[in-house]
């Protein structure tokens, strides 16, 4: 048998075989009657001789494997991707947009750190900039009457303009949040709602505004807008509603909320999944097609976790509002500016970017050119249950918070964009908790976090640039 490098690839000798051949060499040098038994003096030495040689066998082999990228590991497999500019995915952090609430000019310094307080595996988070809480720079305002005054001019101004009613000569609280709940949703570009028949609260969690108003109003909470990342890189999901912990206390800062879902962090790009990624970008060399878009945007802009592009090869527009020879890319984190520069680089010529997202981008000649891309949008899942206890099981007396902290777990991992939301699968994290009987289940998925669900027992088909946000104050539970 042919031992080495050959046409059907390297085949390395074995320890019985370099053992019988070294046996074969000595007798023919010292005649056939040589003891070679494995207790004897030479037997020993053969035996000694034989481990060396196969363990360089087996280092050849290895090295042979290392280049072959269906066998090569760790560095090795990271030396072959090289050879086609993919490079292996390194972990990153969850990331969370955070309000703050506090006294109008405090300042939070970076580092501070805060936590969830519904996770079995928490994690600290640390601001990762200076935050002022300020009247002037807000992504939530509650406001309050404190005196209900006949015929009098009650103000709020959001950013510049200037949102006013007078009271009527008979009036009413109702009547006045109503006013100017009506005048700002018509012209504001955020949100306003009436809270508890007796606040009005303003919010915009897309983009920060100032807020001011007369003495006639209160304003009883600011939430100025900052970022924080997990302390360890990897997979710690932050749904909305689960970071509300100060961990590094600051005089006048009161309180902290994430309102939407974070950006879930990833482990560092496994062996396996580097192989997979490797053989699609094959495809996708140069510039011009989905997949060298996608892969430009996960291997070099630092922080995007994930990319998708959608094209439109046709001339018509498609049932997504894409235009004909048009592409949307729905990117979830990474810098705007970077991701549209990245897009530039890797588009084809004369096909239209499309997407919610507009920046400007400059090319090689300094000209000016737009870019679109898209973020996925959030559908606000409801979910309600009805449970009955096992008379047989002893059930937690922490058990419903044990219940959400299952949910969203599973929501956080199992709703990606465009993943539809297959109600009876909700039991699964449900049944973690012990001492649980029977369960019904309801969900509904809103627009808006405000809107009022109408629960249902139907599965939910999520477009694929949606996916479904499950939050810990969306998630009811009703023992019955």
């Amino acid at each position: 048998m042919t031992y080495g490098l050959t046409a059907e690839g390297y085949i390395p000798k074995t320890l019985p075989v370099i053992t019988e051949e070294l046996e074969k060499e000595y007798k023919a040098l010292y005649g056939d009657d040589l003891d070679v038994s494995s207790d004897s003096a030479m037997g020993q030495w053969i035996g000694v001789s034989a481990k060396r040689e196969a363990l360089i066998w087996e280092g050849l082999q290895e090295l042979y494997a290392s280049r072959d990228p269906n066998s090569a590991e760790d560095v090795p497999l990271d030396n072959i991707c090289d050879f086609t500019g993919t490079k292996r995915l390194k972990a990153l952090k969850t990331y969370a947009p955070i309000l703050l609430r506090g006294v109008d000019g405090t300042s939070v310094e970076s580092g501070k750190r805060v936590k969830q307080s519904t996770a079995s595996n928490p994690v600290d988070f640390i601001l990762r900039e200076d935050i002022l809480i300020s009247s002037q720079s807000i992504s939530e305002a509650l406001l309050s009457i404190p005196e209900v005054l006949n015929s009098t001019q009650y103000q709020v101004t959001l950013d510049d303009t200037v949102f006013s009613y007078e009271s009527s000569a008979d009036a009413s609280l109702t009547e006045i949040l109503q006013a100017l709940y009506l005048q700002i949703t018509e012209t504001w570009s955020g949100n306003c709602v009436i809270k508890d028949d007796s606040f009005l609260l303003v919010y915009d969690y897309d983009s920060s505004f100032a807020i001011s108003c007369n003495d006639n109003f209160s304003l009883d909470e600011i939430w100025s807008p900052g970022i924080a990342d997990a302390e360890v890189t990897g997979k710690y999901p932050a749904p909305a509603g689960t970071i509300n912990e100060i961990v590094t206390s600051v005089t006048d800062w009161e309180e902290v909320k994430n309102v939407v879902q974070g950006i879930t962090g990833r482990d560092t790009e496994t062996n396996a999944e580097l192989r997979i990624r490797r053989r699609q970008s094959l495809r996708a060399k140069g510039n011009a097609t989905d997949e060298s878009i996608r892969s430009g945007l996960l291997e070099d802009v630092e922080g995007v976790v994930d990319a998708q592009v959608f094209s439109n090869r046709k001339d018509a527009v498609d049932s997504k509002g894409r235009p004909g020879h048009s592409f949307e890319t729905v990117v979830e984190g990474g810098d705007e500016d970077v991701i549209a520069a990245k897009i530039w680089e890797k588009m084809g010529s004369g096909i239209e970017p499309y997407g919610s997202i507009t920046k400007t981008v400059k090319d090689s000649t300094g000209k000016d050119q737009t870019i679109c891309f898209s973020r996925p949008v959030a559908k606000y899942l409801w979910i309600k249950v009805q449970y009955s206890l096992y008379s047989e099981e002893s059930f937690p007396e922490n058990g419903e918070e044990l219940i959400r902290t299952s949910i969203l777990e599973f929501a956080a991992e199992e709703y990606s964009k465009g993943k539809d939301v297959i109600r009876k699968r909700l039991s699964s994290p449900i049944y973690e908790t012990t001492g649980i009987e029977d369960i019904d289940i309801f969900i509904c998925l809103t627009a808006a976090p405000e809107d009022d669900p109408e629960y249902h027992q139907n599965n939910i088909p999520i477009d694929e640039t949606e996916f479904a946000e499950a939050a810990a104050g969306r998630i009811i539970l009703e023992a019955q």
